[in-house]
């Protein structure tokens, strides 16, 4: 990853700012990474609308490219953006390098990662996608065809109604990819029918038996994803570990937003069990970490202390909510 100097970030700001407006106007309608007003959760919301059972695309081509930002040719970014006024300061960001431990190394391929512009740019660089993979549209942007396509920047989805559609859209891709300097990954791409599911921006997409409450048969449920919950426990991990010895408060002002940021981002799916889930887990952690800060305490003291009921009485004079209890782990 290059980091490019203040200079040259304002000057990417600028480019950035004439050049987009024109390609906002002819990216195509499936690509919903790095664009203003879209974002994870429409990309999720399109494949709500693609992948539900009673629709017929249910074989689904999962993409992996090998290293999309740092292997997309300079030549084909260059002649898609065309004759473009800063087209020659966009070739000398691209081949500018970039240096590490006191040594230049050449950029022979890629976007600069980490840029203002290298988002933009590999978007570009992938736009004709659709066209190229046979995805129709009607004049009301309706999907027509036996293809439709969901990407986010480099990782995107392709719904095709048989295996063997797919085969053959694989290899379609890899074709047009090739010309572009890219590659598929062999081991992360893979093709799946929705019954067994696939896991895409964090969510695990899959169609589960329901024949007692579907005419199909089947319905779609968009979860948080093992890896996701998995990374979640891991991260929590490392901040209770640095959080060793500290206070209540250092800790809420340290975990909250995390908390946070990672339920609303979940909250679009079928969460509810997941974060039933992690609230018992966080709950474990809690006491874990308020019995090692109060280790000669019992637990009847530090439910007093951290957990107490500090809601209003009921009529009986017992409390209208239930205390926290003691943990059987």
């Amino acid at each position: 990853m290059s980091i490019p100097t203040i200079h040259n970030r304002a000057m990417q700001a600028i480019v950035k700012n004439a050049l987009e407006p024109y390609w906002e106007a002819r990216f195509e309608p499936a690509s919903y990474g790095f664009r203003p007003g879209r974002g994870c959760h429409d990309a999720i919301a399109k494949i709500f609308s693609i992948a539900r059972p009673n629709k017929r695309k249910k074989w689904v081509l999962d993409a992996d490219i090998e290293g999309a930002f740092g292997s997309i040719s300079h030549e084909r970014v260059l002649q898609t953006i065309g004759p473009f006024p800063a087209r020659e300061l966009i070739r000398r960001w691209l081949k500018a390098g970039y240096v590490q431990m006191g040594t230049l190394h050449q950029s022979e391929a890629g976007v600069p990662q980490g840029s203002i512009i290298g988002p933009l740019l590999m978007n570009i660089a992938l736009h004709g996608m659709e066209d190229a993979l046979g995805v129709r549209y009607d004049k009301r942007g309706q999907i027509r065809g036996s293809r439709a396509l969901v990407r986010y920047a480099d990782d995107w989805v392709l719904f095709c109604e048989s295996e063997q559609d797919a085969r053959a859209a694989r290899r379609q891709a890899q074709k047009w990819l090739l010309e572009r300097g890219l590659l598929l990954s062999e081991e992360k791409t893979r093709i799946a029918h929705l019954s067994e599911g696939f896991d895409f921006l964090g969510f695990n997409v899959r169609h589960y038996p329901a024949p007692n409450t579907s005419r199909s048969g089947y319905k779609l449920l968009i979860k948080p994803s093992k890896e996701s919950v998995s990374n979640f426990k891991e991260r929590m991990r490392h901040e209770w570990k640095d959080l060793n010895g500290h206070s209540a408060m250092e800790v809420l002002k340290r975990l909250n937003p995390i908390v946070r940021g990672w339920a609303n981002y979940f909250r679009i799916g079928v969460s509810k069990h997941t974060f039933e889930t992690l609230d018992y887990w966080i709950f474990d952690r809690c006491v874990r970490h308020v019995r090692s800060n109060h280790s000669r305490k019992g637990w009847r003291w530090c439910r007093q202390k951290y957990w107490v009921d500090s809601t209003p009485k009921g009529p009986t004079g017992g409390s209208s909510a239930t205390r926290a209890q003691e943990p059987t782990s």
